[in-house]
């Protein structure tokens, strides 16, 4: 779960081999939104097509600051952006909202087309900060986008929410939760937390004592890492925690991509959420990668425009 490349690679193949992407674009020049009076929420100005702000504090914690980035489409002729909020893999424990060089030109391609892209920072998983702090903050990232929907001209009935691996998994729990779940920040509890449409690539959905139990010494580490060292064995906390507990007719629509070879997160994680989110009569795609290991990086030049093709048009169906 601690491979990003496969996010990279999703994009980069939309790059290379969807034809309705348009020619390259430069990237924009990186621009700071300038603070007022020390309040990381309030900012000097709107922001402008073709820009990147960077840093920006969105929640205030006792050790640190929560930060994200965002990118402005680079062209566009709404006065409200839509919004893909990018939460990172890891393990739950490693890696933050970077960038890597070779999503630059993907990024660019995708603000041609009119999005707004946000990749957020949350709290890692270590021997101070459990579960549910990461969803915590996810959401009220989200919140934060909707309380300065104005400032970042969101379109906020428009907002997507892609997770990579454990991000995917907080990604599904950020998204099929309520409104009333999982507040973190009680000054952005009024604003809401609504998402359009969330993807996954290879998230774990579900945490089952049976599979714990059953699980290499590896994956029962992560898993202690992520919910407290004294908590594995806890079946409620175990059932907060995964995604394919909150169900319902009216979660938001999914699509879901795994490869069929991961031996990281088993794509059965994957089908039990599919045919959970078929019976309840939700809006839910599984895009089963033939001989796709964890990263996807493994796979064949056909996988790839499937990979490629169904990611853009979903975006563009929910969008």
């Amino acid at each position: 779960m601690k491979n990003k490349n496969m996010t990279i690679f999703l994009l980069l193949s939309i790059l290379i081999l969807a034809p309705i992407i348009l020619v390259s674009v430069l990237k924009g020049p990186r621009n700071f939104i300038t603070k007022i009076g020390g309040n990381p929420k309030v900012y000097e100005s709107t922001v402008h097509l073709g820009e990147e702000y960077l840093d920006i504090p969105y929640k205030v914690l006792e050790k640190e600051d929560l930060t994200l980035d965002f990118y402005s489409p680079s062209k566009s002729n709404k006065t409200a952006w839509p919004l893909i909020i990018y939460i990172h893999g890891g393990s739950w424990a490693f890696g933050d909202k970077s960038i890597d060089e070779g999503f630059i030109p993907i990024l660019n391609k995708l603000k041609e087309k009119g999005y707004a892209i946000a990749s957020i920072n949350y709290r890692l998983s270590s021997s101070s900060s459990n579960f549910p702090s990461p969803v915590e903050d996810c959401k009220d990232a989200i919140r934060w986008f909707y309380k300065n929907k104005d400032i970042y001209n969101i379109d906020t009935d428009n907002i997507g929410l892609l997770g990579v691996s454990s991000g995917a998994h907080l990604a599904l729990l950020t998204s099929y939760s309520n409104e009333t779940e999982f507040i973190g920040d009680e000054g952005l509890s009024s604003y809401k937390s609504n998402i359009k449409y969330v993807i996954d690539y290879s998230g774990p959905t579900s945490f089952d004592i049976n599979d714990i139990e059953s699980s290499d010494e590896t994956s029962i580490s992560i898993i202690k890492n992520l919910l407290g060292e004294n908590n594995i064995y806890k079946e409620d906390l175990l059932n907060l925690a995964s995604p394919i507990n909150y169900i319902n007719p009216n979660s938001t629509p999914t699509l879901i991509i795994h490869g069929e070879k991961d031996t990281t997160v088993p794509i059965d994680q994957s089908i039990k959420l599919y045919e959970k989110g078929l019976d309840a009569g939700m809006d839910i795609k599984l895009l089963k990668v033939a001989n796709g290991d964890h990263s996807l990086s493994n796979i064949d030049y056909i996988d790839m425009i499937k990979v490629a093709t169904e990611t853009l048009r979903f975006i563009e169906k929910n969008k």
